[in-house]
């Protein structure tokens, strides 16, 4: 399931509405309803969207083993209903509702920031985060910027890649954090923390380098904006 989900639908579609279930373009980044809206939409459409990738990408074996998960997990939910509800709700019920939260407030966090000139392209439709202790944790994930420019990069390599990468990240744009990680710009824009965003951005173009505290705000705020494109 995570095979298909992150690396068939989510890279390939690159964060593109009709494509990536997992989008976040068409939401007001910075609204914790819209986030629920987008959660919503993962937790109860995953279910028919990923067999339809599946099925659109012609990945037969892929759709096989998704209508086969998804069967034997409602199979096992409707036992464990019958069996003790307790035991369905702490084994299955709040597990799934936790864990669909936290890996798609994750994914939220990730593409926050999207370039309006380019939010489709892989330097635009996220942002890294470096110096942060989140990094040792989970593989570099906060190269998340480089590691849609190439989702084939090995973990190890992904700081090579991004001082490799950096002329090309900023004439994209691209975005970059010191000392947060994704959950920590996650809740700064839903708290409206903007002095700490400015804080920890890494002003490495003359633009940024130029940008008072008002400009940044401005600037991310922006990069909050719905994507409205077919």
């Amino acid at each position: 399931m995570y095979h298909l989900h992150h690396c068939i639908m989510h890279h390939s579609g690159n964060n593109r509405w009709s494509l990536d279930a997992s989008s976040t373009e068409r939401y007001q980044r910075d609204n914790p309803l819209h986030f629920l809206m987008y959660w919503a939409r993962f937790a109860l459409g995953s279910w028919f969207e990923l067999p339809w990738v599946a099925a659109r990408a012609g990945r037969w074996g892929l759709l096989a083993a998704c209508l086969a998960c998804e069967t034997g997990y409602l199979a096992g939910v409707r036992w464990a209903l019958r069996a003790s509800p307790v035991v369905a709700l702490w084994t299955l019920a709040l597990p799934f509702a936790v864990s669909s939260l936290a890996l798609m407030l994750g994914n939220w966090s990730q593409h926050l920031f999207l370039e309006p000139a380019a939010p489709r392209a892989s330097l635009g439709l996220a942002y890294n985060c470096v110096a942060c202790a989140d990094n040792q944790r989970t593989y570099n994930d906060g190269y998340h910027a480089v590691h849609h420019l190439n989702s084939k990069t090995h973990w190890t390599e992904l700081p090579a890649q991004f001082v490799a990468t950096l002329d090309k990240q900023a004439a994209a744009g691209t975005l970059i954090f010191r000392g947060l990680g994704f959950f920590d710009v996650g809740v700064a824009v839903f708290t409206g923390n903007y002095d700490l965003l400015h804080d920890h951005l890494v002003k490495y173009t003359p633009a940024l380098a130029a940008a008072g505290r008002c400009d940044v705000e401005a600037m991310l705020r922006r990069r909050l904006a719905p994507i409205i494109m077919s």
